[in-house]
């Protein structure tokens, strides 16, 4: 049996930030998976307006301020990234969970209470992700040398 280490491997896993388990399986944290849940209900019935549910992704293709929703899977996205490559996963994970609350602002401006009988399930999740997101403790970054 052979001690020594395969260094072409040693030098890849030691130069990448990026976490891979004993199986070869990239993995992420928390912040990963709550970006993954965020980027999921993006897609899922937001609002039921005249009996018809509607989606985030259906706000954002409407056009104008309805653009504004593409920065909800942008944000999951950045928090999904940052997380696996172990940088920036503070600022990404607020950025992350502020977007759909501010966007929940703005809409409670313009609707008024009668928001909360439009909003389906799926807008509660993203509520609820959004602020899990911005409470939830970050482990310790991994710095380059």
């Amino acid at each position: 049996m052979n001690d020594q280490t395969n260094p072409e491997s040693t030098t890849l896993n030691a130069s990448s930030s990026v976490k891979v388990s004993d199986r070869g399986r990239v993995s992420f944290g928390l912040v990963g998976l709550f970006g993954l849940a965020l980027f999921v209900l993006f897609f899922l019935p937001w609002l039921s307006v005249l009996g018809v549910p509607v989606s985030g992704f259906q706000m954002a293709k409407t056009g104008g301020d309805g653009r504004l929703f593409c920065l909800v899977p942008l944000g999951a996205l950045w928090a999904i990234f940052a997380d696996i490559k172990g940088r920036n996963i503070r600022i990404a994970k607020l950025v992350a969970g502020i977007i759909p609350l501010l966007l929940f602002a703005d809409a409670y401006q313009d609707l008024g209470k009668s928001i909360w009988d439009l909003m389906q399930p799926a807008w509660f999740g993203i509520l609820g992700v959004s602020f899990v997101l911005i409470l939830l403790p970050v482990r310790s970054e991994t710095k380059a040398s």
